[in-house]
């Protein structure tokens, strides 16, 4: 008979093991011992427990405070032995055996016993250590299957999220371009010709000045003169706003006009290089890089208070580079990007193309560089 130590470690109980076919008296014997808890120190198993050391009754008759004495004497049991299994001076429970006749006790076989309950008491251990083992992994793995369910659903929101905040960007950059396109034509079509008819006008009062001889007629050609430029750099900007179709035209040429314009309207220094052999691009990278460098050169002119302005196109190691260099004041918005609306447009045509968008503040200026993979063109 087993008698094993319960969870909490205050008491035995019992675990029948039958080796013959019980008779009827064996049989209430073994229904008694069910009912059994054991404490330390009570009957056979209880004082192995409280020793830690093999115990032997050579008759059951005779043995003082033998539990379970009248029903062991009706199923013709005589003699009991009983040794503790443990391992590493750990209690783990007892063996308790009976037998049919009395039995003098044998120190030899009780060292047995004792060996044998150690061996016990380590296969014990280590079948719960490898169901704890089991156990864990069946919790870990349980575990993980929760977190990764809980991750797939926090991934399909986070891909929706993307998603919606990516068209939210699309259709505010399709506002912009929509915007700047109304401006241009507002500029051309309203204070263009606004303009063509103030030229007109003086052109006509400094002809009629002159042929009066008038004084005035020099002040006159003056104000003709300075509404001509006006209207040149009102269509100059209108142009720049509302116009550019790269199918038409390659990068370096279509940034080449763009240095061209800048110098002529803002009169100041502006150039245009290329390094390397530029292959081919798609229209659509083309149109995206086109327009971060003119938010670049804008930004330059209108927060930079910039006098130098260089664009340089490099064919780099298997990507193109484009570098927009200026010498006035660094971006308000550098060190906040999230707040400045040019800095994210930028950002986000880099994104559409697959490019990737540094931004950084240099002695005298600022730089931006823009690198796309030539898997893009």
């Amino acid at each position: 008979m087993f008698w094993l130590l319960g969870a909490g470690g205050e008491s035995l109980h019992p675990f029948v093991i039958q080796l013959r076919e019980p008779s009827p008296e064996l049989r209430a014997f073994e229904d008694e011992s069910r009912k059994l808890t054991v404490q330390p120190g009570v009957g056979l198993p209880g004082r192995v427990w409280q020793q830690h050391a093999a115990a032997w009754t050579a008759d059951l008759s005779h043995e003082p405070g033998v539990v379970r004495r009248q029903a062991a004497e009706r199923a013709g049991l005589r003699s009991a032995m009983a040794f503790p299994i443990q391992s590493s001076n750990e209690f783990l429970g007892v063996i308790e055996i009976f037998g049919d006749q009395a039995l003098p006790e044998d120190p030899d076989l009780l060292n047995m016993l004792a060996a044998i309950g150690s061996e016990i008491g380590q296969f014990i251990k280590r079948r719960r250590a490898e169901e704890d083992l089991r156990r864990a992994h069946d919790e870990l793995e349980l575990r993980v299957q929760q977190r990764t369910a809980e991750l797939k659903t926090a991934n399909v929101r986070l891909e929706a999220a993307i998603k919606e905040r990516q068209q939210l960007e699309h259709e505010l950059l399709e506002i912009t371009e929509k915007e700047r396109r109304r401006i241009g034509l507002d500029l051309h079509d309203d204070l263009g010709q606004k303009l063509s008819g103030i030229a007109m006008m003086t052109k006509g009062l400094e002809n009629k000045l002159m042929k009066t001889r008038a004084a005035e007629a020099e002040d006159a050609a003056r104000i003709h003169t300075l509404v001509q430029e006006a209207l040149s750099h009102a269509r100059g900007l209108a142009r720049d706003l509302a116009t550019l179709d790269p199918k038409q035209k390659d990068l370096a040429a279509a940034l080449s006009e763009l240095a061209g314009r800048v110098k002529d309207l803002f009169q100041i220094s502006c150039k245009f290089k290329t390094e390397g052999h530029i292959p081919p691009l798609d229209a659509g990278v083309v149109g995206q890089l086109y327009k971060i460098a003119q938010e670049a050169v804008t930004n330059a002119i209108k927060h930079g208070k910039a006098k130098k302005v260089n664009i340089n196109l490099e064919d780099g190691a298997e990507r193109i580079l484009l570098t927009v260099q200026n010498d006035g004041l660094p971006f308000p918005d550098l060190e906040h990007r999230s707040t400045g609306m040019g800095m994210r447009i930028m950002n986000y045509r880099a994104s559409l193309i697959g490019a990737s968008l540094d931004i950084k503040g240099i002695d005298h200026g600022t730089r931006v560089t823009c690198a796309v993979p030539l898997g893009a063109k």
